[in-house]
């Protein structure tokens, strides 16, 4: 699909802002394209250094790019005019014709930029973008035959943003998109998530907006962008619905990277050094991080302790985290790892809400049963996992059992699933089976655990006694048990 702007939308955005080059550098191609070089040539005059940065030489001149797109991000961020006018969007649609354009160039632009060297396992990428599944040579046929396999998409790669309304979103996602892309992938998809209500978090379960694709030539290096939200590109955006399997697939790509980076934080944390193999995170208890790994995960789990690869970062103990959590300013940039940040569980006693975030990202979130005031707040950390905390899967504890810092509180499953969201417990935090159970999977020994009042958004009131529907649309997260986690020496009496 072609960007339907024409130059009568760049001349009436350029009499209200007649210093914007990038206009004028547009406005100019667009004359150009209709054989208008007379009216082109003004306008590559006015746009000074801009045209200079796209058009002297061979290449692009990626600093002149660069300085050039942040002033354009500067001016679209900038823009306070009512939003009831339609002028108002005229910044930030240039903006993101710029991006656009830029986009294009991406192929050009790659000459010019030296490599990262960025080796992300989760870019669910091969590098000579073959039309066909990547396949690692220490994979067996027994793993191919895995039906929880997950399996790659060649040429594939695909750019995360948490706001799609935000100017300088698209400017970090564009810049990623540039950084990494040196492989020259077939398709590069930009997606976009959704804030919460309150605007603090962003909600990973729900499915994220393709907002376009970039389809590049291997072979010849041309690039064409396709528009899929029709409140980016002044255009009749197309269906998408083609890029779902592999969004998704993308999606558990990252929640199983999440979870090994996390277990790796957590024994280094526990032990004082990283684990030297896959084994080291499921031994039995009480040394069970995670019950165990797929073969997907264990790859996961080689990339990221080789040598040159960033460590997992452990997890940060500020107090006021949860309470406050980070600004937009500080939220992580658009790009291919969202999950980067160690997972950690928040529970909210006046919601009677429990979340597995990741950053100020909520991946996963739940209905749990409290105490009331007997509920402690404060902040703990998982020292113990249990399966079968009762020597049975349907005793008072349920399947699962978590303690809390070596305390009589516990976040556990349990065979009263009527006191989800009440305040009907001694304490300790009650979840119903399949909650727990996936929870117990997702989260390793070590995650911390804050406990306090108006830390998350409310659930649906709809949701209240049920499963949230704000799960993903794929299967619950799980793990192959490959250790022992039951502990029949041990007669548990949490608070319950």
């Amino acid at each position: 699909m072609e960007w339907k702007d024409d130059p009568e939308f760049f001349k009436d955005y350029l009499k209200q802002r007649p210093k914007d080059k990038f206009a004028w550098y547009l406005l100019g191609k667009e004359y150009l394209a209709k054989g208008e070089e007379g009216k082109a040539a003004y306008c590559f005059t006015q746009a000074g250094e801009i045209y200079l940065a796209f058009e002297n030489g061979d290449t692009p001149n990626y600093e002149r790019i660069k300085h050039a797109l942040e002033d354009a991000q500067s001016a679209a961020a900038s823009e306070q005019t009512d939003s009831t006018d339609h002028r108002s969007k005229w910044p930030r649609r240039v903006f993101i014709s710029v991006l656009l354009f830029l986009l294009l160039l991406l192929p050009s632009l790659q000459r010019v930029i030296e490599s990262s060297g960025s080796k992300s396992i989760d870019r669910m990428t091969n590098a000579e973008g073959k039309n066909k599944p990547v396949e690692d040579q220490a994979t067996t046929d027994q793993d191919k035959d895995d039906p929880n396999k997950l399996q790659d998409f060649a040429g594939y790669g695909i750019t995360y943003m948490k706001d799609k309304e935000s100017a300088s979103d698209y400017g970090e996602a564009l810049n990623e998109m540039i950084r990494t892309r040196g492989d020259r992938l077939e398709n590069n998809l930009l997606v976009a998530g959704y804030k919460s209500a309150d605007g603090k978090w962003n909600i990973w379960p729900s499915k994220p907006s393709l907002l376009l694709s970039v389809k590049t030539n291997t072979k010849g290096g041309q690039s064409n962008i396709s528009y899929y939200d029709a409140s980016n590109c002044n255009c009749e955006p197309e269906d998408g619905q083609a890029f779902a399997g592999q969004i998704d697939m993308w999606k558990q790509k990252q929640e199983a990277e999440a979870v090994v980076r996390s277990a790796i934080a957590a024994y280094k944390e526990r032990n004082g050094k990283l684990p030297s193999q896959v084994g080291d995170l499921y031994q039995p208890y009480p040394n069970n991080i995670l019950s165990g790994l797929t073969p997907d995960m264990k790859q996961i789990f080689e990339g990221i302790l080789a040598p040159g690869n960033n460590q997992p970062e452990q997890s940060q103990t500020s107090d006021d985290k949860a309470s406050n959590p980070p600004s937009k300013k500080k939220q992580g940039a658009p790009g291919h790892n969202p999950l980067s940040k160690p997972l950690e569980i928040i529970v909210d006693r006046k919601n009677h809400h429990l979340a597995v975030v990741s950053g100020d990202i909520i991946v996963r979130s739940y209905p749990v049963g409290l105490g009331g005031n007997r509920t402690p707040e404060g902040k703990f950390e998982i020292s113990e996992k249990v399966r079968n905390p009762n020597g049975k899967s349907n005793g008072d504890f349920g399947s699962r059992g978590m303690t809390l810092s070596d305390t009589l509180y516990a976040i556990h499953g349990t065979n009263e699933p009527d006191s989800i969201s009440k305040d009907e417990s001694l304490g300790c935090v009650r979840m119903n089976k399949d909650d727990v159970e996936e929870l117990f999977a997702m989260v390793p020994l070590g995650t911390k655990v804050t406990i306090g009042t108006g830390l998350l958004p409310p659930l649906p009131s709809n949701q209240a006694k049920s499963s949230p529907k704000l799960e993903p649309d794929h299967p619950r997260f799980g793990l192959p048990s490959q250790t022992e986690e039951r502990n029949p020496k041990k007669v548990y009496r949490w608070l319950f």
